[in-house]
């Protein structure tokens, strides 16, 4: 159990870092009111205001993203893994759905709109997460005894939608 917490611990403590590495990225944003030689010979792209200054680098900011993101989405598996059979379960995997969906909006958000690498990276975990979100509906719904594909009236079966799925 000791192992179990401090795992849990550690997971919460990454999910923290990432999380608010990528609300405020090394070097900040670029701001309207920022000269526009500020940022001197490293530039290598124009930054319009309220993109990361880091984007300047889209090599750079690419590789910062993919790795904050993994680490993110690791510990966010790790936290689903450890409190797998808590109480109050749904409730816990409501918050960190949400908490996902608003990490890929925000790096969405601050992202250059031309960098395609990160682009297909944010929109594959958007796409996770919306696959997730539909299975926790659909485990909620039969958890509540509302089931959407239930035929038994016509003489169809009506087995259980999630068999595999655990509380």
């Amino acid at each position: 159990m000791d192992t179990q917490n401090a795992l849990m611990v550690v997971a919460v403590l990454i999910a923290t870092m990432a999380y608010q590495a990528i609300l405020s990225p090394p070097s900040g944003f670029w701001s309207a009111e920022s000269g526009r030689n500020a940022i001197g010979t490293i530039q290598r792209r124009q930054i319009v205001p309220g993109e990361a200054v880091m984007a300047g680098d889209p090599h750079v900011f690419a590789i910062f993203t993919v790795f904050n993101a993994l680490g993110f989405f690791a510990s966010l598996a790790m936290i689903s893994l450890l409190t797998n059979g808590f109480p109050l379960r749904a409730g816990l995997r409501l918050a960190i759905l949400s908490m996902t969906a608003t990490y890929v909006i925000a790096v969405f958000y601050m992202a250059p709109t031309h960098m395609k690498t990160v682009f297909v990276v944010v929109s594959l975990m958007g796409v996770i997460v919306l696959v997730d979100f539909a299975w926790f509906v659909l485990w909620l719904m039969e958890k509540w005894g509302i089931h959407p594909c239930r035929r038994g009236r016509r003489g169809l079966p009506s087995g259980n939608l999630l068999r595999g799925f655990k509380n």
